[in-house]
């Protein structure tokens, strides 16, 4: 598997980003656009959820916080895993809690521990690159940024 970001790959996808801090929120975004993604991002996690529902086939990877009001992370994985399988899911959190290790690790494709770094962020987009190229519905992916 590659680690290197495709270029042209990246150019025609699309991120959304979901954190209720926001200046989290536009680090991550600004990092993304300059890798060329086009991004959409939201502090409001039922915002994000709503806008999800009526753009399914839009977004390619989903990266969202953990702690959130009204959603956690977490609850919105599980609701857009549901409607959408082959989206890549990434939890980007400070912290984990300890009883739902097990569901995080089988929920989400990668973790992105704050503050995230751009290797990981570029090894994580490029597995998000060849599992699309590769068709895939799932990668089998251990966790990103530990």
């Amino acid at each position: 598997m590659s680690t290197e970001l495709n270029i042209a790959w990246a150019a025609n996808q699309a991120a959304m980003v979901i954190d209720d801090e926001e200046l989290v929120l536009d680090c991550v975004r600004v990092d993304l656009e300059r890798h060329g993604l086009r991004v959409t991002s939201f502090t409001d996690p039922l915002a994000a959820w709503r806008f999800f529902q009526s753009n399914i086939e839009r977004y390619q990877v989903v990266i969202t916080d953990y702690r959130m009001p009204d959603l956690d992370g977490l609850q919105l994985a599980r609701k857009m895993r549901q409607l959408s399988p082959r989206v890549f899911l990434v939890l980007h959190t400070a912290d984990l809690p300890a009883s739902s290790l097990a569901e995080i690790h089988v929920l989400f494709d990668a973790i992105w521990y704050k503050p995230i770094d751009l290797p990981t962020l570029e090894q994580t987009l490029a597995r998000v690159s060849d599992r699309t190229a590769a068709g895939s519905v799932r990668a089998s992916l251990g966790s990103g940024g530990q």
